[in-house]
């Protein structure tokens, strides 16, 4: 299986040949590096009407939250102001949906909450 956890992209190898190529505001080719994952983790989380922090282990890069298929609630996620309402979310999920983020939690803590008590999503998040 192929190392993944690299993306190496060379519009011009001889005028990039050490590293992976975006583009500039003016379009044109500039390097940039990427950072491989180190670890990953998760669990399942309760969420109720009141706005919970998704907490995780080590700095993080990429986080998922994935509703359960089972919830009949909607899942707001946001900033610590976030309500069951929908109030100041970032985004919503329904049953079965999920978002991923790419997210330094260090700097920008999350929340999720519910219209509806004891709904379920899952969090995982790459290191």
């Amino acid at each position: 299986m192929p190392n993944l956890s690299r993306i190496q992209v060379r519009k011009n190898e001889a005028e990039y040949p050490w590293g992976d190529v975006g583009h500039g505001p003016a379009g044109e080719s500039v390097p940039i590096e990427l950072e491989p994952a180190t670890g990953i983790g998760g669990a399942p989380v309760t969420v109720g009407t009141t706005a919970v922090e998704m907490t995780f282990t080590g700095t993080t890069k990429v986080i998922s939250i994935k509703s359960a298929s089972t919830n009949t609630g909607l899942i707001w996620f946001g900033p610590s102001t976030v309500d069951n309402t929908g109030a100041n979310a970032y985004g919503e999920l329904t049953a079965d949906s999920s978002v991923e983020i790419e997210l330094d939690d260090d700097s920008a803590a999350i929340y999720a909450v519910s219209d509806v008590a004891t709904q379920k999503v899952y969090k995982a998040a790459l290191t």
